[in-house]
Parts: C-alpha cells; sequence; structure tokens
C-alpha cells in the first residue's frame, strides 16, 4: 500500500478517514431507505392540471470543457401551490415527453409523495396517474436512487478498512 511517516502526525488523517467512511454509511443507509419505498409510505395528491412545462438546462464542467444536459418538466395542479418537478439526466427525454403527453390541461392527474414531504413546495414525485394509466411508476423512481446507495455503502466500508489499516497496522495485516 502506501507507508506514512513515523514522524509526521497522523491523527489528523485518520480522523478525516473515519468521518468519511461513517459518513458515506450513514448517507447510504438514508439512500436505501428511499429506494425501499412502498406504496403504503405515499400520499395521493389530486388536482386539475394547471400547466405543464418542459425545459432543459445545461451545466458546462470546468476540467473536462464538456456541456451536459438535463431534462426538467414541472407540473402544476389547480388549488395546490406546489411545483411537482421531475428531472432525467438526458437531453431530450422521451420518458419526460410521455409524461407531459399524458397530462393534458385541465384533466385531473394524481401525484403521489411521501408523507413526510407533504409540507414542502417541490417535494420528488414517486408516481403519477392521469386517465386511468400510470405515467410514472414507483419502480421507475426508486431504481435511480439503489446504485448510489450501493456505491457509498461500498466506499464507506473501504474507507472504515482504511482506517483500521491505519490506526492499527498490526491488527489489520493479521485479520485484513
Amino acid at each position: 500500500m502506501f507507508k506514512i511517516h513515523p514522524e509526521r502526525n497522523t491523527s489528523r488523517l485518520h480522523f478525516i478517514v473515519l468521518l468519511s467512511g461513517v459518513f458515506l454509511i450513514i448517507f447510504s443507509i438514508q439512500t436505501f431507505r428511499i429506494s425501499f419505498t412502498t406504496e403504503d409510505d405515499l400520499v395521493a395528491i389530486s388536482g386539475k392540471v394547471f400547466s405543464t412545462d418542459m425545459y432543459i438546462t445545461s451545466s458546462k464542467s470546468f476540467k473536462t470543457k464538456q456541456t451536459h444536459y438535463s431534462s426538467n418538466l414541472i407540473v402544476t395542479l389547480s388549488g395546490n401551490n406546489r411545483l411537482f418537478k421531475i428531472t432525467e439526466p438526458e437531453k431530450y427525454s422521451e420518458k419526460l415527453q410521455k409524461i407531459k403527453a399524458g397530462l393534458k390541461k385541465g384533466n385531473v392527474a394524481t401525484i403521489y409523495i411521501k408523507k413526510k414531504d407533504i409540507i414542502e413546495t417541490g417535494p420528488k414525485i414517486y408516481r403519477i396517474d392521469a386517465a386511468n394509466k400510470t405515467l410514472l411508476s414507483l419502480e421507475d423512481t426508486k431504481s435511480e436512487d439503489i446504485y448510489v446507495a450501493m456505491f457509498s455503502i461500498l466506499a464507506g466500508i473501504a474507507l472504515l478498512v482504511v482506517f483500521l489499516y491505519l490506526r492499527y497496522p498490526n491488527f489489520a495485516k493479521k485479520y485484513i
């Protein structure tokens, strides 16, 4: 691996590695909870579709000078002051275009959000039903977070192993 000189004070490095590992594990547990959302955790908000707006945002990376695009769909319901927003990391998302086509102005739509997000003005959408059709299913929204959760739990465990190796090298060589 790499060698750290004994005269250098490494307790600060150990603390940063430990803190980062613990933070990643806590983040992954929270993300796993989001990805295992069930129908019982959701609350339905119904109303007539007031407007649907779709726009594309772009951001440029400093390092690679590459432009990244994302499609955004904003839905508002009559009598409701919330902006329901869905974002896809593509320039022209067919998924969002199908949802927009299914949400015609004046038709009744039902948007499902988490019960704990009921007071937020821009809650995450987990499901959309309109005209007796499901435009966005719960399974589509849950599958986005599972990969982030898996990566962060593995990175957190790896950082904890590095912490054990740095802090207790004899113990780590014996068991790891």
